[in-house]
């Protein structure tokens, strides 16, 4: 399957509040970490649930979707929410496509195939 990749369309901003000894300690702990989104600092397509989505490190889509976020903001689990589903961050990988160093996933179909794959380009701010 071909997926069209464009750049960003909008700026977004994601502010994560979270305390850690390094970096690397909270990225490679291997743990799921996730809190809900502050939705001040984030923009999303007009048919996206904001109220579903969380944040964090090390997270994995829910099956059969098995998307990694290595940073990022994400839907919950379909059974709790309505698609579409939306993977936003940095080091994105979706079993069987290319994974993305930074950018967005849009799943909006029962198919679960993605439907739209945007790249962008990404900075990590660290106070």
């Amino acid at each position: 399957m071909d997926f069209e990749t464009d750049t960003f369309k909008t700026e977004s901003s994601i502010m994560m509040k979270y305390t850690s000894p390094s970096l690397h300690s909270a990225l490679y702990s291997g743990v799921k970490k996730t809190w809900a989104v502050d939705l001040s600092t984030i923009k999303t397509p007009p048919n996206i649930d904001k109220s579903c989505l969380v944040q964090g490190f090390n997270m994995l889509g829910p099956h059969p979707l098995v998307i990694k976020t290595r940073i990022g903001v994400e839907s919950q689990p379909l059974s709790r929410c309505p698609l579409p589903y939306l993977v936003r961050g940095v080091g994105i990988g979706l079993q069987g496509f290319p994974d993305l160093s930074c950018g967005e996933i849009i799943i909006s179909n029962s198919s679960l195939t993605p439907t739209e794959i945007y790249t962008a380009f990404c900075k990590i701010y660290i106070q």
